[in-house]
């Protein structure tokens, strides 16, 4: 199973997210993805057997954080993976703390996690071609509360995202 844990938007968060997406894509060339799949990674764990699933569930539980605000207020690309996405010009440090505290818990548990420097977006559209610089957008404020274990598949050029489990913050 191909596994991430992320911020998945509620319906509200998500319909204002995916009001930005057909401008973004249109401004930069790019595929706009669908609103249902629009999250924020935090920790990628990649293909994860089935039979360790529970195990990597139940470090996730093992996590506290507090909520915060994510105000969700420039938009940009990417050049090497050719996206587009939105973000936040100031993400929150509660944002960090979480996928930090999530990062170490997973990985303690002897699972590989993607090693990259945390680049805290939302995906608005791929296969740009054309590069913008970062500029505003109509603010969206995101309550965040929880946070997500999601698999992935990839059938053709589509990918379709499940949500597995999720867990609050407010411990």
């Amino acid at each position: 199973m191909r596994l991430f844990f992320s911020l998945w938007p509620d319906d509200e968060t998500r319909l204002a997210l995916a009001a930005h997406r057909l401008d973004v894509a249109r401004l930069t060339g790019g595929r706009p993805t669908l609103p249902v799949t629009l999250h924020l990674t935090l920790v990628f764990a990649g293909n994860v057997p089935q039979q360790r699933v529970l195990e990597m569930q139940m470090a996730a539980s093992r996590v506290r954080a507090a909520p915060f605000e994510y105000r969700i207020d420039t938009a940009g690309c990417f050049a090497g993976p050719r996206v587009a996405w939105l973000a936040s010009d100031l993400p929150p440090q509660g944002l960090f703390d979480l996928q930090q505290a999530l990062f170490h818990a997973v990985r303690d548990a002897d699972f590989e996690v993607d090693p990259r420097t945390f680049r805290p977006h939302l995906t608005v559209a791929r296969h740009i071609t054309s590069m913008v610089e970062p500029f505003p957008i109509k603010p969206c404020v995101w309550k965040v509360d929880t946070f997500a274990l999601v698999q992935v598949e990839q059938t053709g050029s589509a990918l379709k995202y499940e949500v597995i489990n999720q867990w609050p913050l407010n411990r």
